[in-house]
This record gives C-alpha cells, structure tokens and sequence, in this order.
C-alpha cells in the first residue's frame, strides 16, 4: 500500500510556463492544453503541500516540465535552497532547455545544485545552426552563456543531444563543445517519435539509448 512517509524521491512540476515551442512537447501536441493559463508554483504553495517531516525523509528532489520548464517559476532557487535547508543531503536536480532568465540567475542556481549527485540537465539539441529547429524560439548562444555561468559557479551540468536527421552530423562537435566548457557529462538520445525529425542512420552508444 501507498505511504507518502516512504517516499524517496520527488518529482516537482514547478511551471507550466515555457519559452520554447517544441514540436514533440506536449505543449504543442495537447490540443486541451491552454497556454493562456500557464502558472508556476510558489515557494508559499510548495510549504503548504509538503511538511518539513516529508522534505527530511527525501533522498532527491528533481524538476522536470511536462508541460513548462522549471527555470520560469519565480521561486526556483527558493524552493531548492528551502529543501537543501530541511534536508542538506538531499540530491536536487533541475531540466531545462538553458534559454531562460540571465547568466546571473544561474550562476546563482550553480551555487546551490554543486553537491555531489546534484544536476543541471541541459537540453540542447544542436549547435548555434540547429538547435532551435527543435527547440523553437530558444538562442543557442544565451544557452551557451548560462550553462557557462551555472558551471563556473560550481554547478554540476549534464548535456542531454536528442538527435535529429538535422543535427546528427553535430553529435560529436556537440560532445566536444561540452567537455570544453566542464560539462560533467553528455548523453545522446535518439528519438523514433517524429517520423519528419528523426535520425534512422544513427545508433547510441553503449549506455545512451533511445526515447
């Protein structure tokens, strides 16, 4: 039987607002989903939901949108810094596509998620020529310039490639790219979801797989 006391590991749907528009998101895809009425989750809401007992018995603490990416909230690092304050060994991680808010904010952010088993997992398909094919309306070279700066300031970053027939031939620039700028490490996902998009030619490389 379910016992929210033995639960381990928190998933937080922080925002449904989102700068990019991804094709494969369900942001696009959900034709019930209302733009319109996105909202993000405040650090008042989230002590109201879960008890200071609750956040001490985590192990870790993840944001990933489904709808929205975290780093819209307002009080993102709020809420990671109030968890960390609760329980210092929890492992917090984030998911974003690096497009939004400035180098500051996330030079913030790196200072709090650079504990050992703490993550950042950028989401950057490409380079400067391809990566907004997927991750419409981002810019590759503001997320060059956050993902430096959350690195710099101790952040624990993790480069996630979902590989396209448009940027498969970048696969090991990007892998480079990524191990120039510190990034801890790089994973390759091949997606077999969007028949125009996808690269058949490419294979992953043992321990990368497909989605």
């Amino acid at each position: 039987m379910f016992n929210i006391q033995n639960t381990k590991e928190l998933h937080m749907e922080t925002s449904s607002v989102c700068n990019a528009a991804c094709p494969l998101c369900m942001r696009e895809t959900d034709k019930n989903f209302n733009k319109k009425n996105a909202v993000s989750l405040s650090l008042n809401r989230v002590k109201e939901l879960f008890s200071v007992d609750f956040i001490a018995n985590l192990d870790s603490m993840f944001m990933c949108g489904t709808y929205g990416d975290p780093a819209a909230a307002p009080d993102t690092i709020e809420i990671f810094k109030y968890f960390r304050e609760i329980n210092p060994t929890i492992r917090l991680s984030i998911h974003s596509n690096g497009g939004l808010r400035s180098a500051r904010w996330w030079k913030e952010l790196g200072t709090v998620l650079c504990n050992e088993g703490d993550w950042c997992y950028f989401g950057i398909d490409g380079l400067t020529d391809t990566n907004h094919i997927h991750r419409v309306n981002t810019d590759f070279n503001k997320i060059m310039k956050n993902a430096a700066s959350f690195i710099s300031s101790g952040g624990r970053a993790h480069w996630e490639f979902l590989v396209f027939r448009h940027n498969e031939h970048q696969v090991e620039d990007a892998r480079q790219l990524s191990e120039d700028m510190g990034f801890a490490n790089f994973r390759v996902k091949v997606s077999r979801r969007f028949n125009i998009m996808i690269a058949p030619s490419i294979q992953p490389p043992i321990g990368e797989k497909y989605i």
